[in-house]
């Protein structure tokens, strides 16, 4: 796999950074059962006892029972989730169409602060509006697709 490896860009080693910190939510490092399954439930699927531990089993290599960086790395290159052309991913259409929770077409502050809540950001107020202010290209205050690929393929 470390041929792969060097083989990513700074960008995408940025995307799969950002992606970890997501399900990272106490910020330590590593990836609880407890963590895995709060993603999965904010992404709508409930997940019992058995299917997060079997999860940790899969991407847990040194047995340690987290994820860390490193088993999150290879797993991520071992699935293609760094992708080159996002703005043409349907994967990535599924990504902003679950932030769009009313269905507008266009993600609001309100969106991307629940979203950033539900991962445990205890800063999700000024991250929502700093992520709104650096994606937001027409100045209307909210994120439509174009601007969230632009946005995003910018830090893949």
């Amino acid at each position: 796999m470390s041929s792969m490896k060097r083989q990513l860009s700074e960008v995408s080693k940025q995307a799969i950074t950002e992606t970890f910190a997501l399900f990272d939510s106490d910020r330590d490092g590593k990836v609880s059962k407890k963590e895995i399954g709060a993603m999965m439930r904010s992404l709508g699927y409930l997940t019992c006892s058995e299917e997060l531990d079997d999860i940790l089993h899969r991407l847990d290599s040194d047995g340690n029972g987290y994820i860390d960086y490193q088993e999150f790395e290879d797993f991520a290159i071992k699935i293609n989730m760094v992708k080159k052309d996002t703005l043409e991913d349907p994967d990535f259409r599924a990504a902003f169409d679950m932030l769009d929770r009313n269905k507008d077409g266009f993600i609001d502050q309100s969106e991307l602060k629940y979203f950033m809540k539900q991962f445990g950001d205890k800063n999700a107020e000024d991250d929502s509006l700093e992520t709104i202010i650096d994606a937001d290209k027409d100045g209307d205050g909210k994120i439509n697709y174009s601007e969230y690929a632009q946005h995003m393929k910018g830090k893949i």
